[in-house]
């Protein structure tokens, strides 16, 4: 690998793997040659790597892992209550966040229900929780810089308000998280701006900061109570202390 073709080592969170370890074979991508596919692909900056997946892997799988990508950020996140804990069901790595729309068929008048994913989340254990939050949602440092909150706003009346209805929004819209910070940028009265002397280029020693969110109880709780209602998936939950979730129940 030449020295100007940087290449960047993307992690992919658990959860995103079985969403693509489907019961099913395809002629363009059998289970495991479409997880050989994502796992084994080039993202360097200077790839194309929409296209390379499309032309790989069956469709379905290619728009899943896009939308992951390009749609949401990533968040660690843990309860700020020592006697709290998150109460994942097994399987429990496709639960997501968002208000649901009945929209009907004028041709047949059946109902189809659809919303917004403003959320998804991927239990590691009863005290960490990966968290994907939609770019469509406020974001602290990025939202106090007044362009950007504009842009954000403008491009969420189109994705999510004309589609949804006006004032679609999330039940954590307010949660206590931002994105990680890149060794490109810097924050300058908690607006997030390019790191001074930064020329632009994208490098395979640019780092990121991840801190770990302590969620308050109400956010956890708000959590707990979309995990637990998508239990009846599997025949398994997982809790570590028989006190608090006794509590939540």
């Amino acid at each position: 690998m030449s020295a100007d073709a940087p290449q960047y080592q993307h992690f992919i969170p658990q959860f995103i793997l079985k969403n693509f370890d489907h019961p099913f074979s395809c002629p363009k991508a059998p289970t495991n040659g479409g997880l050989s596919s994502i796992i084994d692909l080039d993202m360097r900056v200077t790839a194309n790597w929409q296209e390379t997946l499309k032309s790989a892997v069956y469709y379905g799988l290619s728009r899943h892992f896009q939308e992951h990508i390009t749609e949401f950020w990533m968040s660690f996140c843990t309860p700020l209550s020592e006697d709290e804990e998150f109460i994942p069901p097994d399987p429990g790595s496709h639960v997501y966040e968002g208000p649901t729309v009945d929209f009907q068929d004028k041709s047949t008048g059946e109902f189809i229900r659809l919303g917004p994913r403003f959320h998804l989340f991927a239990p590691i254990s009863p005290l960490l929780m990966i968290v994907l939050r939609s770019k469509y949602l406020p974001e602290p440092h990025e939202d106090n810089n007044p362009e950007t909150n504009a842009g954000r706003q403008l491009y969420r009346q189109i994705e999510i308000d004309s589609i949804y209805g006006p004032g679609t929004k999330s039940i954590l819209e307010d949660l206590p998280v931002y994105k990680a910070i890149n060794s490109c940028s810097t924050l300058v009265n908690r607006i997030l701006r390019k790191r001074p002397g930064w020329d632009g280029q994208l490098r395979q020693t640019d780092t990121f900061s991840f801190p770990f969110f302590k969620l308050p109880t109400h956010h956890a709780r708000i959590i707990n109570g979309l995990l637990l209602d998508h239990a009846f998936h599997g025949l398994t939950i997982i809790f570590n202390k028989k006190g608090p979730f006794l509590d939540f129940l």
